[in-house]
């Protein structure tokens, strides 16, 4: 077989596992968009795309309200309804660092939150509004309250001046939402009705100038929005993304979406995916609802899963995270990185796993507490995640530019640990050295750490990283792909896995095929 006619199988972890096979030609870059999109719009810009999301009931609030944006401290403000009226507000940065809640019993509805950057206030005023939708303060105080129900902006200036701007060309749309972008000095609205969502930026005199897609979000139910500097801590710090607040519905959770509306010419997946088989693990026993690390130890033959969320989930939870399978994915042995479960140690969010054959070790990267835990050996009785495990070392993943550690994997060919910070959307790897050993940066080590942007390529949110030894290349899956990157970081090819429909594709392991053949597989 040719090398640009390659064959690859995929096995990622998003509540299953999913085995993938695919034909490889020659990746093609995706043509880059004209700004104008459509005949006669001169305002619509090409669609925005999602770049993280951050679950929210993570941070306490199952299905948020509001959403606004404190400059000064440099939170989130995320609004959830309590059962016996008002509010409470988390603040969260935008790379989902818990910094605080309060309860506020006088804000009864979400939408009408918004902090006030010349007073720097949470408000709740609804300017006379009978159904607000949405509202927002502008840099000098003016409080603006969007009046869905009339199209048209109620704005209350710091004097009290209340003054009311029409918005005749959105006459007839659902509106919801709205935000004010600095840069451009626009008031953001939404419309999610149709059959694509659509936001519109409305000049001082309620004309839309501006009007993107922003359909790649997937929005079920749009609460708020605010516009924030971005979660990637490797953009420039003035970057605005805009923050959307989704309830969600009766079968999926809340969450804030994080969108850039700058146009990005990026490359896409171009390789068809071929056959796929998937296993349930939530069938597992005990159950593993939220899979997010897989590995392959191959000195058993056997697949090494990790759960980061389960033990946040006490009518599920067993005190196990870690999974020992066979390749078809059977339960064999069960583990856990809780050692003292009441005190969380060593491990209470194994995120990623990646076995070191040549040394034996296990890596275990944890995006709670920023680590990379290192599990010399699993004792006596080989098995991962017992009590006669090696006592495991650690490094901080946040000290080599990782501050959403996902995912951790093993360059056995340079000696490498490699992490994938699923935020920034960056690749870093970790030579050990000199001295041979990871001791991560640190005064006094001689470690040495690199990184690669992914979001050039087109990858948003990665979660898993692996590397193949047999083909030298590392591979990172995102929703949309499994992406092979060289050593040097360049993008040799990528498969297209959109069809398999997954929800945070959270890891990736190459390993033998399922059915006895010795075709590799990921």
């Amino acid at each position: 077989m040719s090398a640009a006619r390659r064959k690859w199988s995929a096995v990622t972890t998003t509540g299953a596992l999913v085995a993938t096979l695919a034909v490889l030609p020659q990746l093609a870059e995706a043509a880059t968009q004209s700004t104008n999109v459509g005949p006669g719009d001169s305002t619509r810009m090409r669609p925005a795309r999602t770049v993280h999301e951050i679950p929210t009931t993570e941070v306490g609030v199952r299905r948020p309200t509001g959403l606004t944006y404190d400059p000064a401290q440099g939170t989130l403000l995320v609004t959830g309804a309590l059962p016996k009226g008002g509010s409470e507000v988390v603040a969260v940065t935008p790379a989902e660092k818990p910094r605080g809640r309060e309860v506020r019993r006088a804000l009864g509805d979400g939408v009408t939150a918004a902090f006030d950057p010349k007073t720097e206030r949470l408000t709740a005023r609804t300017a006379g509004v009978a159904d607000p939708a949405g509202s927002a303060y502008t840099p000098d105080g003016t409080l603006h309250v969007l009046d869905a129900a009339n199209h048209a902006i109620v704005s209350v200036a710091p004097d009290g001046t209340i003054s009311r701007t029409a918005l005749p060309q959105l006459a007839g749309r659902t509106l919801r939402g709205l935000a004010y972008q600095p840069d451009q000095r626009l008031l953001y609205v939404a419309d999610t009705s149709g059959a694509r969502d659509t936001i519109y930026g409305l000049d001082a005199s309620g004309s839309v100038v501006r009007s993107q897609d922003i359909t790649d979000a997937k929005v079920a139910n749009l609460q708020a929005m605010t516009f924030a500097p971005s979660a990637d801590a490797t953009d420039p710090a003035a970057e605005q993304n805009l923050f959307v607040a989704d309830a969600g519905t009766a079968t999926s959770l809340g969450r804030v979406a994080e969108l850039t509306l700058a146009p990005v010419a990026a490359a896409a997946p171009s390789i068809a995916m071929g056959s796929s088989k998937k296993v349930d693990t939530f069938a597992w026993s005990p159950t593993s609802p939220d899979p997010s690390g897989i590995t392959y130890d191959s000195e058993t033959g056997r697949l090494v899963v990790s759960d980061a969320e389960v033990d946040e989930m006490p009518a599920l939870f067993t005190g196990k995270n870690i999974w020992t399978t066979s390749l078809a994915g059977a339960v064999e042995t069960t583990g856990t990185t809780l050692t003292d479960p009441v005190k969380g140690t060593w491990s209470a969010e194994p995120t990623g796993v990646a076995y070191d054959r040549p040394h034996g070790q296990l890596y275990v990267s944890d995006d709670d507490l920023n680590r990379i835990y290192i599990v010399l050996g699993p004792g006596i009785d080989k098995r991962w995640g017992t009590a006669d495990d090696s006592p495991p070392t650690n490094i901080s993943s946040s000290a080599i530019g990782a501050t959403d550690n996902e995912d951790v994997a093993y360059d056995s060919k340079r000696n490498n640990l490699v992490l994938i910070d699923g935020v920034n959307d960056e690749l870093y790897r970790l030579n050990p050295g000199p001295n041979g050993i990871f001791d991560g940066i640190k005064p006094g080590s001689d470690d040495v750490a690199t990184h690669t942007d992914l979001e050039r390529f087109g990858i948003v949110n990665p979660e898993g990283v692996t590397y193949d030894s047999a083909r030298d290349v590392m591979v990172v899956v995102d929703d949309k792909g499994l992406w092979e990157l060289g050593a040097n970081g360049a993008l040799i090819d990528a498969v297209d896995i959109s069809t398999l429909k997954l929800k945070l594709a959270a890891g990736v392991a190459v390993a033998l095929a399922s059915d006895g053949s010795t075709s590799p597989c990921y």
